[in-house]
């Protein structure tokens, strides 16, 4: 086999850089553990978004035409980002639990989905509610986006009926559809938008 050269070149995205500000490590003589928000890389037709759980902003990476654009959203449900610091190296489990109910009580955006019916694309965020019982489990304020063909946010609310962003949601048929466990077996829970 015989290997080619490949060339490449560095871009800069910025507004990724606060995903990297909400980092926390316990380090202990006992155990280590990371918090960090995700940083994901989405192809969504035939482009690439370059998102993070720490904030709203992306970026649209178009490989074709190797052009990038910055995508920001002017939300007024959500806050844009997750606000405040986190001490990044704690050594208890309590500080390391304490840091990240600073950032867990504050909003989470959630990767794009694309609806091939009404050409729109969607977005959940959710922000956790204060655990009242350690047995109980967690719940959040949910919230859905909607952006139109060209990132141009729509509309926005709080899904009130939900306490949890659905499982690896996706469209079919103009319906929302995301995986539940129902008696241990795979189930689907359905979406019916109305607009």
């Amino acid at each position: 086999m015989i290997l080619q050269a490949k060339k490449g070149k560095v871009i800069d995205i910025p507004a990724m850089d606060i995903a990297s500000e909400f980092r926390i490590v316990l380090r202990s003589d006992e155990m280590m553990s990371v918090y960090v928000e995700e940083i994901s890389l989405q192809e969504l037709n035939g482009k690439l978004i370059i998102q993070n759980t720490a904030g709203s902003d992306a970026y649209l990476y178009d490989y074709i035409a190797d052009s990038l654009r910055f995508l920001t959203f002017d939300h007024k449900l959500v806050l844009k980002k997750k606000e405040g610091t986190v001490r990044n190296e704690v050594t208890s489990q309590k500080e390391f639990e304490d840091e990240m109910g600073k950032l867990r009580s504050q909003i989470s955006f959630e990767k794009f989905i694309w609806d091939d019916v009404s050409k729109r694309y969607f977005r959940f965020a959710k922000i956790f509610q204060p655990k009242l019982d350690d047995k109980a489990p967690q719940k959040a304020d949910v919230f859905l986006f909607a952006y139109d063909q060209d990132f141009n946010l729509i509309g926005e609310t709080q899904l009130k009926d939900l306490e949890k962003v659905p499982a690896y949601p996706f469209f079919k048929d103009d319906k929302l559809w995301s995986y539940v466990n129902v008696e241990d077996e795979l189930g689907f829970a359905v979406i019916d938008f109305k607009f």
